[in-house]
């Protein structure tokens, strides 16, 4: 019997995106009903050494972790050693926000759904800047802060003294905004290991990766050099006006903080794991967790105000051509990973890139439309034009900054805004009367109002950027 005659449709069009963002290697297996349809690798994960990817090739897999991060407190919420609206002083009391008293007021829940409050910080860096000292690349590649300038944290006990002592304001009450938050997510590291009585790494290699029989997963780099397959890593940098991809082989690790992207792993392990959530927490003929926690984890709690909603350590689409789509990214350093689950239809995906900041997401989604027989470019969601009179456009330029080190400057010219961030700049057109996108309809942002009608940030992909009057 021959291929599928979705097969090669869609793998020249994942071709064709390696070859439009330069990715150097990729890995996408995609499985119906639990069994794998489509598993290849496309490019290398050496390229010096010409050396292919495969199914089996082990890359990082950045903040997809979070969904893992997530699964253990979800695990043990069904075992009763936690609920998740618990206050996050009740596990770590050494957590403390200045200058508020809403920080007693943080629950488990708010961590989860990245609605704590808490700002764009650079505290989870200085957990990480340890590993960049090490990378001879990290000035080609523009990190947000001198390394060697940062004092060094190791542990999530590091990461609550850090943050006791900051200087930061919440962006509002807990509940109020969604922002990706690094360290809300790391500190459910020490939630997990004090709720649990175990290490982290233990009790996911006992509870989550060993029941699953991820084999080819670990959250240390030091594990790597165990698995025949692993991916070099590479980096990229706008030069002279055009994008350099060049070979970066230095993992950035958070020191002793894993849970906020630290695992690496394989396509092939992953579709084991998203079985989870494809039988309601049933996966290698064991039971992960139970069907109302997988229910908890998959119900979107919070709408972003881009219009995509996000459940616990993942993104929810409720109602995608009639399937409910949940999945997660994760993008670092030599790092761009995707997972997916159109729950209905039974259709599980994972992709994983060895260059950040390419869409692994275009690679499981297309997938995911072949197997729906929906055109492979189809997108999660639209974003039709609206009228924005150019007066009311003027008023958003200016730029827009976060303490994490992202930072966007909008610019209006010829009746339009245009996006400058990372080396480019880029035209928008309105969507909404506080709304803007790319047009090429990828990049939405949403520009915010306090309730007085002043204009404070730019939600700019999941983040919170705060105006700044310059």
């Amino acid at each position: 019997m021959g291929e599928a005659a979705w097969i090669n449709p869609l793998r020249a069009h994942v071709n064709q995106i390696a070859a439009q963002h330069q990715i150097p290697g990729l890995a996408l297996a995609v499985a119906r009903d639990g069994e794998t349809v489509f598993a290849e690798g496309f490019g290398f994960r050496d390229v010096d050494q010409q050396l292919p990817v495969t199914p089996e090739t082990v890359f990082g897999c950045a903040s997809v972790t979070k969904s893992f991060t997530a699964l253990a407190i979800m695990q043990l919420a069904d075992a009763g050693r936690l609920s998740v609206d618990d206050p996050v002083i009740k596990w770590l009391p050494e957590f403390k926000v200045p200058h508020s008293d809403w920080g007693q007021r943080i629950t488990l829940h708010h961590f989860l759904t990245h609605t704590s409050g808490l700002p764009g910080m650079k505290a989870i860096y200085h957990a990480r800047a340890g590993s960049i000292r090490q990378d001879p690349n990290a000035e080609r590649l523009k990190v947000a802060y001198d390394p060697t300038h940062i004092a060094l944290i190791e542990t999530y006990e590091d990461l609550m003294t850090l943050m006791a002592e900051a200087e930061y304001e919440l962006l509002g009450a807990p509940g109020s905004y969604f922002n990706y938050s690094n360290e809300g997510y790391g500190l459910l590291q020490g939630v997990i290991e004090r709720a649990s009585g175990l290490p982290f790494l233990r009790y996911m290699q006992e509870r989550v990766l060993g029941p699953l029989g991820m084999e080819h997963s670990t959250f240390l780099t030091a594990n790597l050099e165990r698995f025949p397959e692993v991916t070099e890593l590479y980096g990229s940098a706008i030069e002279e006006g055009r994008k350099a991809v060049f070979h970066a082989p230095v993992w950035w690790d958070v020191a002793g903080i894993y849970t906020n992207g630290s695992l690496k792993s394989n396509v092939v392990d992953l579709l084991k794991y998203l079985e989870v959530y494809r039988c309601g927490g049933i996966a290698g003929g064991e039971r992960i967790l139970s069907a109302e926690s997988v229910r908890k984890m998959t119900t979107p709690h919070v709408t972003l105000p881009t219009g995509r909603r996000y459940g616990y350590g993942l993104d929810v689409n409720p109602d995608y051509h009639g399937v409910t789509l949940v999945g997660h990214s994760g993008g670092i350093k030599g790092v761009s990973a995707h997972i997916s689950v159109a729950t209905e239809a039974g259709i599980t995906a994972a992709a994983l890139a060895n260059l950040q900041n390419v869409p692994a997401d275009q690679a499981t989604l297309a997938a995911t439309n072949a197997l729906l027989g929906l055109p492979l470019a189809e997108r999660k969601q639209a974003y039709p034009e609206a009228p924005v009179a150019p007066a009311q456009l003027a008023q958003y330029a200016g730029l827009y900054q976060s303490a994490e080190g992202g930072a966007a400057r909008v610019h209006f010219r010829e009746n339009r805004l245009w996006l400058e961030q990372m080396g480019q700049t880029l035209p928008t057109r309105p969507y909404a009367e506080d709304g803007v996108v790319t047009l090429d309809g990828l990049l939405p942002m949403r520009f915010l109002r306090r309730e007085s009608g002043e204009l404070f940030g730019l939600f700019l992909g999941s983040r919170i950027l705060l105006r700044h009057n310059v």
